[in-house]
């Protein structure tokens, strides 16, 4: 009997292997599918106590440099990069444009003290309602006085005569010699004085009047333009001269 058991559950087990292996679905019994577990969800994490806002991040500042004393690399001034500059401040005018580096030597060494800079300018032209030498001049300087026209002698290189007038442009100069013209005057002409001329400026750093003058002495050993009269006027910007 116990032989009998053991072959029926030999035989029920080689059953079920052909049943899992499919081979019995000709007849009917397709083999089981399997069963496919879910994967489970994440739990979903505990809520977290709520926190700060977030504060802004702060600019980070520049760290600030020592000035560093450099030398003057600009042949027209003794200002350097760390240069710090009196308050007051003068500009003295003109000299020819040729004569740059004479103003350069007679600025050389002026002191610690005292800062330069040579400037860059422009004489406007000029025109002059004028008439030459005759020989009625003594007749005409009569008639001049009498109707109040001031007159000067001309200067080189203009031609010799007289100047009834000067302006800073053609339009004036032939406008004031149309009135000449219709008071009945005649032999005036317009002449053009100068061109537009390049010219020297110097401005002068200095925190008084006795250190700008020690300047001003070296500067007079330059001719100015035109053999003219020092002129000697505040700057307008201390940091910018006019």
């Amino acid at each position: 009997m116990r032989v009998v058991i053991v072959f029926v559950l030999l035989l029920l087990n080689g059953l079920l292997w052909t049943w899992g292996q499919g081979d019995l679905a000709r007849f009917g019994w397709p083999a089981p599918q399997p069963v496919v577990t879910a994967a489970k969800e994440p739990l979903p994490a505990a809520p977290s106590a709520p926190s700060a806002p977030a504060t802004p991040a702060t600019p980070t500042e520049p760290t600030a440099t020592a000035a560093v004393a450099v030398d003057a690399t600009d042949p027209l001034t003794n200002i350097t990069a760390n240069s710090v500059l009196p308050t007051a401040c003068w500009q003295a005018r003109f000299w020819a444009a040729p004569d740059q580096d004479a103003l350069q030597r007679a600025l050389t060494n002026v002191g610690d003290q005292v800062f330069w800079r040579l400037l860059p300018s422009q004489l406007e032209p000029r025109w002059v309602v004028m008439m030459r030498d005759g020989s009625d001049q003594k007749a005409l300087k009569e008639r001049l006085k009498r109707a109040g026209i001031t007159f000067r002698s001309s200067e080189p290189p203009l031609p010799e005569g007289l100047i009834v007038g000067t302006f800073s442009n053609q339009a004036g100069a032939d406008s004031a010699l149309a009135e000449l013209r219709a008071r009945g005057e005649t032999g005036f002409e317009v002449q053009q004085a100068r061109p537009e001329v390049p010219v020297w400026e110097v401005a002068i750093y200095a925190a008084s009047r006795e250190l700008r003058d020690t300047v001003l002495a070296r500067l007079n050993a330059v001719p100015r333009y035109s053999n003219a009269e020092l002129r000697v006027v505040d700057c307008a910007d201390t940091k910018k001269p006019a």
